[in-house]
């Protein structure tokens, strides 16, 4: 739940393979009487020994009983401890850049960190950057905050951002590609396809190679990267804004609903990609001096994720906990194949 005085950041990993994603999910600063549901978990040994008959449980099924969503747990390369430093100090590090920017550009200037505005009076404000195919250039930088932290400004915050960031996007991408081999594995009886079938996906390059299966369609696809930082701005509850000029426009406040998009922080919609994978968000006070203690102990969870059954429009809360580290949501590629 967001309230004032608090950031709320995450972190998302977008596969854009597809075009279009058969879930709804939206992000509320305030709840709704919805089931409480928790995400089905598997351990990463089930994805890292695919091959074992000791972690022999099915990743398809454990999809299709958790409602397109799976959580996995215990992964290595100290991801816990890394994922909590890297969240811990992305908000203050996007801050940082965005306050040097503003001294030099002036305020309400259109460089800087992207900035999103949403009707309960929260905004975002997001690194994005990209891993691409082997071969194709690899995990890119996020390129203002390498700007940033090469220039004459210091920040604690986004040189201790960084000093996670390859860990945490290398371990990702493993799991990633680990997810996308199993699934693959799982159902190539029903989508192995031979020479002389039509391909899963065409390659738009046509010197390319089409995409036959699951693995090679996440293998061979750009992974969007973003890292997410929302506040809340108790004074902007209720006002529409114009996210390409930064303005307000206030609402009449006559129309249905309004009351109810005032308790949206994003409103249900369906995400683009075969997947997406994600760390579920995290609280962070601004009150806690960056580098302290209290930063780099547990944060508290963000509890305002929800989901919605297209078929039936029920809304379920969904909660995570602490192993809750990487968690997949299916998208409506999975229809297309």
């Amino acid at each position: 739940m967001l309230t004032n005085k608090v950031s709320f950041v995450s972190a998302f990993v977008v596969i854009v393979v597809v075009s279009a994603a058969s879930f709804h999910s939206a992000l509320l600063a305030s709840a709704y009487s919805s089931t409480i549901i928790s995400p089905n978990r598997i351990h990463f040994n089930i994805l890292a020994n695919a091959d074992s008959d000791q972690y022999a449980t099915p990743l398809l099924d454990t999809i299709r009983k958790g409602n397109g969503i799976v959580s996995i747990t215990n992964i290595p390369n100290n991801f816990h401890n890394v994922k909590l430093r890297l969240m811990s100090h992305l908000h203050d590090c996007i801050t940082s850049i965005d306050d040097a920017v503003s001294s030099t550009a002036g305020e309400g200037s259109s460089v800087g960190i992207p900035t999103e505005y949403y009707h309960d009076g929260s905004l975002r404000k997001s690194f994005a950057t990209s891993t691409r195919p082997n071969g194709d250039g690899g995990a890119q930088s996020i390129k203002v905050l390498e700007e940033f932290v090469n220039s004459r400004v210091s920040s604690s915050s986004c040189a201790r951002f960084q000093d996670q960031l390859s860990s945490f996007r290398s371990t990702v991408d493993s799991v990633i590609r680990l997810f996308a081999t199993k699934l693959s594995n799982e159902m190539e009886g029903t989508l192995f396809l031979d020479s002389s079938s039509q391909p899963l996906l065409r390659n738009s390059d046509p010197t390319g190679e089409d995409y036959v299966n699951i693995d090679q369609i996440v293998n061979g696809g750009v992974h969007l990267e973003h890292f997410h930082s929302y506040q809340k701005d108790t004074k902007m509850v209720g006002a529409e804004y114009n996210n390409n000029s930064n303005n307000i426009i206030e609402e009449d406040g006559d129309e249905d609903g309004d009351e109810e998009k005032k308790k949206k922080t994003i409103e249900f919609h369906t995400d683009q990609g075969f997947f997406i994978a994600f760390t579920p968000g995290m609280i962070v006070s601004p009150t806690t001096p960056t580098g302290s203690t209290a930063r780099q102990e547990e944060l508290p969870l963000s509890n305002g994720f929800y989901i919605q059954d297209t078929t039936n429009g029920e809304r379920m809360h969904l909660v995570f906990t602490e192993e809750d580290e990487l968690v997949f949501m299916m998208g409506d590629g999975v229809n297309q194949l």
